[in-house]
């Protein structure tokens, strides 16, 4: 059953990304600061167009700690972008600064990315294409942590659920904003400003479509409805006990 267009859901976030740009576009430049620092750190080199150079602390023990630290506060600051992204499609403000604190949800984020890599990492090891499936089947785990506070566990089991009979359609829409993305970086890595914020809204909007059709979904809202109370012409027209 199919539950949502791939070609929409880009268009929602090509209209949201217009509409938007200045707001996100620096959450992306946060992000990228954070992993340049955290590559440098680490030994890595980066390239620029007048340079190239290496941390001060590049390939020893010290570099290596600092290196997993930043990185550890990386996945913390793309969780509070995600959470900024939400917000924008939500009409909700949004507060640069915001996104370098810890959150009520941070530390479910960091366990469900752990228990997310592990599940992908043996689902590879099992002739990748288990890898493959798993990593779509709990792909929305980290929005569910998110957007509904739920620990990483119910996140998981969830983003499985809300993915089922999905998984081919979802294949393609990541394989469709993988594309969209190369050819961001193709533009010497200044369209991934245009390309990431597309990506990242239209999984939003794909996510935000799987989740309220799902069968829980469905069922809580219709708990959620009160009855309708019997009108008087109903009650008139039911016939008096028989009396004896």
């Amino acid at each position: 059953m199919k539950s949502f267009s791939i070609s929409d859901a880009i268009s929602f976030g090509w209209a949201k990304t217009k509409q938007h740009f200045w707001t996100v576009a620096p959450l992306i430049l946060a992000t990228v600061f954070i992993r340049i620092v955290s590559s440098v750190l680490a030994g890595g080199s980066h390239h620029g167009a007048m340079m190239s150079y290496r941390g001060e602390f590049s390939g020893n023990p010290i570099g290596s700690l600092l290196s997993f630290l930043v990185s550890i506060y990386g996945l913390i600051v793309s969780a509070n972008v995600i959470k900024a992204f939400f917000n924008v499609v939500d009409g909700n403000k949004v507060e640069f600064w915001d996104i370098f604190t810890p959150k009520d949800y941070t530390l479910q984020y960091l366990i469900t990315v752990i228990f997310y890599g592990v599940i992908v990492a043996i689902g590879t090891i099992l002739l990748i294409i288990p890898g493959i499936i798993f990593a779509i089947m709990f792909s929305f785990g980290y929005f569910l942590v998110i957007d509904k506070k739920l620990d990483a566990t119910a996140a998981l089991r969830r983003s499985k659920a809300i993915t089922d009979g999905q998984k081919f359609e979802l294949f393609g829409f990541g394989i469709a904003i993988v594309v969209l993305n190369i050819v961001g970086a193709l533009f010497l890595g200044v369209g991934l400003f245009i390309t990431i914020p597309i990506t990242c809204f239209a999984s939003i909007q794909v996510y935000r479509l799987l989740n309220s059709k799902t069968p829980e979904t469905v069922a809580a809202v219709a708990a959620s409805v009160p009855p309708t109370p019997p009108t008087p012409s109903d009650s008139s027209s039911q016939t008096p006990p028989v009396q004896a």
